[in-house]
């Protein structure tokens, strides 16, 4: 029966016949079930009636409060981190994280850079974005080029450029300098380096 048709008979049900078929219905659950019903109940007849999520409504980061847009984006990379970690251990169920989500992690790391720029084309945002352009988990339907391509497209001026090249050769001789320290390369070592 659908809804309709349900709230239809229950306006034509006489109040006593209605309060025997709901006490039947009641009977039916189980003590878990009840817990949860009784909450519902309770908030029903209290008339504390909780208006209902529209469904496939997403997050809009232009209608976030600036106070809370920092905040959203830093999930974005926590959430983009896990993924890529995903990638390189066995976290999820799936082999491929990205898809378990269904997002695409070209579009997902071209958006977390366009909404980190969007705080500020700062050489702290820079140096935040472009490790991952080319380290970290793939998903195995990306290359690193791909999102290097998608920080290429958010670089507008040449001025961010040069000042994303910059930073890319500090970061590498940082990661030359850690190397040497070392007697040996190991892919081991450098995840456990990367985790600490």
């Amino acid at each position: 029966m659908k809804i309709q048709e349900f709230r239809d008979l229950l306006k034509s049900a006489d109040r006593d016949k209605l309060e025997k078929a709901f006490a039947e219905c009641y009977k039916q659950f189980s003590k878990a079930k009840k817990e949860e019903i009784d909450l519902l109940v309770q908030d029903i007849l209290s008339g504390n009636e909780k208006k209902k999520a529209e469904k496939g409504k997403t997050a809009n980061f232009e209608e976030l409060e600036s106070q809370y847009y920092e905040r959203a984006v830093q999930c974005l990379w926590d959430l983009y981190g896990v993924l890529c970690r995903g990638c390189e251990v066995y976290l999820f169920s799936s082999d491929d994280p990205f898809a378990s989500v269904r997002w695409e992690q070209e579009e997902l790391y071209h958006l977390l850079v366009k909404k980190t720029f969007q705080l500020g084309y700062t050489r702290e945002n820079i140096r935040k974005v472009l490790p991952l352009c080319a380290s970290g988990g793939l998903s195995r339907t990306n290359l690193y080029a791909m999102n290097q391509l998608a920080l290429l497209s958010e670089l507008k001026t040449s001025d961010v450029k040069y000042m994303a090249i910059e930073e890319a050769k500090k970061l590498i001789e940082q990661a030359g300098n850690a190397l040497k320290k070392t007697d040996y390369y190991s892919t081991d070592a450098y995840y456990r380096r990367r985790k600490e």
